[in-house]
């Protein structure tokens, strides 16, 4: 277990190399008590504040910070989080991470899962309620060629 500055990919991961098939690399929980916009030559960020754990899951290794710095989607779901509590209040995140070839510059996207369930009063979750199910199609059977 390591106390580190900030919770990030290349803090907790290294320097990855890109796997052949898709890949669970990492798991990040904690509360966000606030946030900060910020950007570099690279882009913007947000940095989010408050307690953090992150595991490396193809080492085992285990990190703690009071920083975190998230990939992919799981910026834009937490930053949502910590908006939508009220002022003083905390969220709650937990995300696993994997990687997945493409062709992308670096060689892989993120592939970002939340661990946590939508609450019963997410308005989202209550939306969806509110208009049902979606009627999906089972699968086609092929058909198949009888035999001569």
């Amino acid at each position: 277990m390591d106390i580190i500055n900030k919770i990030s990919t290349s803090k907790v991961l290294g320097k990855l190399a890109v796997p052949e098939e898709p890949t669970a690399v990492m798991r990040i929980v904690g509360h966000i008590s606030a946030y900060k916009n910020g950007s570099t030559s690279l882009g913007e960020y947000v940095k989010f504040v408050g307690e953090f754990k992150a595991t490396n899951l193809l080492t085992g290794q285990i990190f703690f910070s009071p920083n975190a710095f998230l990939p992919g989607v799981a910026e834009d779901v937490a930053y949502a989080a910590i908006k939508s509590v009220p002022e003083g209040s905390r969220a709650a995140i937990a995300f696993d991470f994997a990687i997945i070839p493409s062709d992308t510059p670096t060689g892989y996207e993120w592939s970002v899962r939340p661990l946590i369930e939508q609450a019963e009063n997410d308005p989202l979750k209550l939306l969806e309620q509110s208009i049902g199910a979606p009627q999906i199609a089972a699968p086609k059977e092929k058909a198949t060629k009888k035999p001569k």
